[in-house]
Parts: structure tokens; sequence; C-alpha cells
């Protein structure tokens, strides 16, 4: 799957988890955690499982990490690492 649109998926399942509007503008860099974060620990719940959901994949416990998760480009970065783990198997 192309890095762009690994990013689109992501942002509107963030807009979902966040529950605000499709059409809402994200801040730029899109912060998931830490300072000037976006989600708080129920909406990181949420998106988790919709990840697992869109993507057909299974987040470990010890691969959620701010290392994954700090923002947007980090987490596309993880998705299309798992993504192409599954296609070597």
């Amino acid at each position: 799957m192309e890095r762009l649109e690994v990013q689109r998926r992501l942002e509107e399942l963030v807009r979902k988890a966040r529950r605000s509007g499709e059409h809402e503008s994200l801040p730029r860099p899109l912060l998931l955690f830490g300072e000037g974060g976006t989600l708080d620990s129920v909406a990181a719940l949420r998106l988790i499982m919709a990840i697992e959901s869109a993507f057909s994949i299974v987040i470990e416990d010890e691969e959620i990490t701010i290392d994954h998760f700090k923002d947007l480009d980090t987490l596309v970065d993880f998705v299309q690492t798992k993504l192409a783990a599954l296609q070597t198997r």
C-alpha cells in the first residue's frame, strides 16, 4: 500500500477516534501523544482498534510506544512496516 494512501486512511481514523468532523482540518504536524498531542487515552484505544481493523494487522501491547505513535509520520511508518511484514509471510 502506498504511503500516501496509508496516511490518508490514518488521518480519517484519527478524526474518528477524536470524534471530530470528517472535514475538520487536523493540526500540522499532527502530534498524537505527549505534549501538544491530540489524543486522550480513550481516543488512543479507539484509534488502535480502528487501525487493527482497517489494515488487518495486530498491534501488540509492547508496540504501543511513543516511537510508533508520537505523530502521524511515525504512525504511518509503523503501519507500513506492519503491512510489509504481512506480505513477507
